[in-house]
């Protein structure tokens, strides 16, 4: 499938950065932000993901939860 999206330049410019950093292409950089933001129903797609990635999905995860206050 392919998609065409309008990016305001100066967003356009950032984004090339934040790729060109990750040694990907714009597509694929943003290709993996959308995996990241609407995640498949289950974690297979975290068996293509590298170890420290998938450690860092997991924490913000974890971190995204109400922590219970326990009585003692």
């Amino acid at each position: 499938m392919n998609l065409t999206i309008e990016i305001p330049e100066d967003c356009a410019a950032r984004f090339q950065k934040q790729a060109q950093s990750r040694g990907l292409r714009l597509d694929q950089w943003l290709l993996e932000l959308a995996e990241q933001n609407a995640p498949a129903s289950s974690i297979a797609h975290l068996q293509k993901t590298d170890p420290q990635e998938w450690a860092r999905q997991f924490h913000e995860w974890a971190e995204s939860h109400d922590r219970p206050a326990f009585k003692r």
